[in-house]
């Protein structure tokens, strides 16, 4: 029920022009996603929320961008692209040292980025770089 209430607000965000509502209804559907955890809906969120990273070049709003970007880099190691998932992280980080969080929805997306971090340590050969992954969640986990 949640989904299809999503799904209707982000319709009527897209026909009202409104992004900030169009940001929201995707986070919050890729959120859905994300907490069910179903393997054959993996991609979903990323897509959802890849579309919401987009929107940010019209309306830039620093805790929502925590929120979304944080969320898109765990729904990428959800995925297994490690990769995506580290490049997307080392960006929150960096701009939690220059903006502050300000609503609670960026919570989400700070608490997956050393969930990020520790898993890619794990599954990292080259003990230099887990190392530096370690290092990477510590202020996550203050």
């Amino acid at each position: 029920m949640l989904i299809k209430i999503r799904e209707y607000h982000s319709k009527v965000a897209k026909q009202a022009g409104n992004i900030q509502h169009q940001i929201w209804s995707l986070s919050g559907q890729s959120a859905n996603f994300l907490r069910l955890g179903r393997d054959s809906e993996q991609d979903k969120p990323v897509v959802y929320l890849e579309e919401a990273a987009h929107l940010f070049t019209e309306n830039k709003e620093g805790a929502v961008d925590i929120s979304v970007h944080g969320s898109l880099a765990y729904a990428y190691l959800r995925r297994g692209d490690f990769p995506a998932a580290r490049r997307v992280a080392d960006q929150v980080l960096q701009t939690v040292t220059t903006v502050m969080p300000t609503i609670f929805s960026s919570l989400d997306g700070l608490f997956h980025i050393p969930e990020v971090y520790l898993v890619l340590w794990e599954n990292e050969q080259d003990r230099a770089e887990a190392g530096k992954l370690a290092c990477s969640a510590r202020p996550g986990l203050l």
